[in-house]
């Protein structure tokens, strides 16, 4: 006889009321008598409520489980719009007897060609111990805010799981075909993922071809290795397609001439292209995409770390076609980046941060150095200083961005598993163009504030 069934909740809700305000003043150096007004905006003024909520119940033999996540943000300005968003909401079940599990609603599943969150059903089963096949199909989903099912487009897919949680060698094949309306292919894939875990070292690796456009979809390889002194080096490449190719791209940028309105779906553009120029504005609309990333951190002393990263990117551009204006590539562009890191410096579990970043685009050189502590000053209550500045040199004009913003964070807690935090901050900046000879100058003050409360249960 199996055990009695237990039951159990948990979650957490929270709301946060977020203010930012500016005030813009343009300064002409042609017309030096004109007093310039400030131009005083209210950018963001609303009350934000989440609450994520899961109920689970089982015995040694079956497990549910029902999760809820979402938010309502409530816009206080005269032309604002309240926002709902859905971020999952799904049900769980487990059969151990037959090594089942099936999962129904909107979820997020990020393998084996699933890259996000969708709305539908996850079916697994577990045929030996290092072996499980799972079953997939539903709807994407564009974004949370999307609190409804969008049935232009649908998905299906198969993958095969290999290898044990502790193995050292783990693999993932997978076949995935998305379908869109008008009998459209969307995106079909087929694709591996393979894990490599060892105490000192790991590394994984993911491949997606399409198989329908006949290009290599996403490839990443991260390899990661913690070195006798444990300090740790990891590298990552990836390469892909951006957005994600999918025959949908094709809408980017399509523009009904008669209405002046964005194309309705894919089915729209048949009025003006046929199936094969359909799919070749989908390979236009699409740019390859990347990318190299390095990182190495090493501990200086018991109460200090160090951490380097570098990376180095490329993305393509896209031609003139359908009447959508082409796009320039990026060129390559260099990113460089220091942090020191320190804790337990002045009090315990304090932690200080000084950072550094550069980079080195086609378009501007940007400077930035960042502080940021965490300081217990008791037990309940903490406070978070932060404060980054950054400059902008632009490379193609005569103009430069520079930018202040000081921020102040406390958190209280009041009791065990609440809390309550507040944070104000500025932002102060100017940008100087030059144009003909003739200085113009804008400069920015604003106001940020956040406050509110968390309850964990």
């Amino acid at each position: 006889r199996s055990a009695a069934w237990a039951w159990g909740a948990r979650g957490s809700v929270s709301q946060f009321y977020f203010r930012d305000q500016t005030s813009t003043k343009f300064i002409d150096a042609s017309r030096p008598e004109i007093n310039a007004e400030p131009d005083n905006s209210v950018n963001l003024n609303q009350l934000l409520t989440n609450a994520d909520i899961t109920l689970s119940g089982g015995n040694d033999r079956r497990q549910i489980q029902f999760r809820a996540s979402g938010a309502y943000a409530l816009d206080f300005r005269s032309n604002g719009k309240d926002i709902r968003s859905l971020t999952a909401l799904y049900l769980d079940y487990a059969e151990n007897d037959l090594n089942l599990s099936l999962r129904l609603g909107r979820q997020t599943r990020n393998s084996a060609g699933v890259l996000g969150r969708f709305d539908g059903a996850l079916l697994g089963w577990r045929a030996k111990p290092k072996l499980r096949f799972n079953l997939v199909a539903g709807f994407p989903v564009l974004s949370s805010r999307q609190t409804y099912i969008l049935r232009d487009r649908f998905f299906y897919g198969a993958s095969m799981d290999l290898g044990g949680r502790r193995d050292t060698f783990q693999t993932t094949v997978y076949w995935f075909d998305q379908r869109a309306t008008g009998g459209f292919t969307d995106r079909q894939s087929v694709g591996i993922e393979a894990r490599f875990l060892k105490s000192k070292f790991n590394a994984f690796t993911i491949i997606d071809y399409d198989v329908k456009f006949r290009k290599l979809n996403l490839g990443l390889l991260t390899l990661n290795y913690t070195f006798p002194d444990t300090s740790n080096f990891s590298v990552t490449a990836d390469y892909r397609q951006s957005p994600l190719l999918t025959t949908s791209n094709a809408l980017i940028g399509q523009i009904n001439p008669v209405t002046f309105q964005a194309v309705d779906g894919l089915r729209g553009l048949r009025e003006f292209f046929t199936d094969p120029q359909i799919y070749q504005l989908a390979r236009d609309r699409t740019l390859t995409a990347r990318s190299l990333t390095m990182n190495y951190s090493r501990p200086l002393t018991k109460k200090l770390q160090a951490n380097l990263d570098f990376t180095l990117s490329d993305t393509g551009g896209s031609p003139e076609s359908g009447g959508v204006p082409a796009m320039p590539p990026t060129g390559t562009e260099y990113y460089y980046g220091a942090q020191l890191v320190g804790s337990g410096m002045l009090w315990e579990n304090d932690i200080y941060m000084l950072g550094a970043r550069y980079s080195d685009t086609e378009r501007s050189r940007t400077y930035t150095a960042d502080f940021n502590a965490r300081i217990p000053v008791t037990s309940k209550f903490r406070l978070s200083p932060r404060v980054r500045f950054g400059l902008r040199k632009d490379k193609l004009i005569e103009s430069d961005f520079r930018q202040l913003q000081p921020t102040m964070r406390m958190n209280y807690y009041p009791m065990r598993h609440a809390e309550i935090e507040v944070e104000v901050g500025g932002n102060f900046s100017r940008q100087r163009t030059t144009t003909a000879g003739v200085l113009n100058t804008t400069k920015e003050t604003g106001f940020v504030l956040s406050a509110g409360y968390r309850l964990d249960f």
